[in-house]
């Protein structure tokens, strides 16, 4: 089964291991967070059609990992990690066992911290 979930304007922190975790999900949408000081920032698998922007992603020890996500969209975030105008990687895993390494971007990562209402 796939879940559509809608996470906006919250403060995700402090999380041992991951601060989202998104199995499972189809059309979720993931806009306008503060993700700091987790483990993993987020993590998704088996993933499709989620979109990942507006976030602000700080002092996590990863901020992201995926398993299996199929056009997931990520752009506009800030990575406090990435102080570049270029498109940020993304490292996780495909395949059916999730064995073969994969990279995939936020296209348009923003350089300063977006203003989300938060802190």
């Amino acid at each position: 089964y796939f879940w559509s979930i809608l996470l906006h304007f919250q403060l995700i922190s402090n999380n041992f291991e991951n601060g989202l975790n998104f199995w499972h999900s189809k059309d979720s949408y993931v806009s306008g967070n503060q993700i700091e000081n987790n483990s993993k920032g987020i993590k998704l698998g088996w993933t499709e059609n989620c979109i990942i922007e507006n976030n602000n992603f700080l002092q996590n020890d990863i901020h992201s990992f995926f398993d299996n996500s199929n056009k997931d969209i990520w752009t506009y975030n800030y990575w406090d990690n990435w102080p570049f105008s270029i498109p940020k990687p993304i490292f996780g895993r495909m395949g059916k066992m999730s064995l073969i390494p994969w990279v995939i971007f936020d296209w348009n990562p923003v350089r300063e911290p977006n203003r989300i209402g938060v802190e």
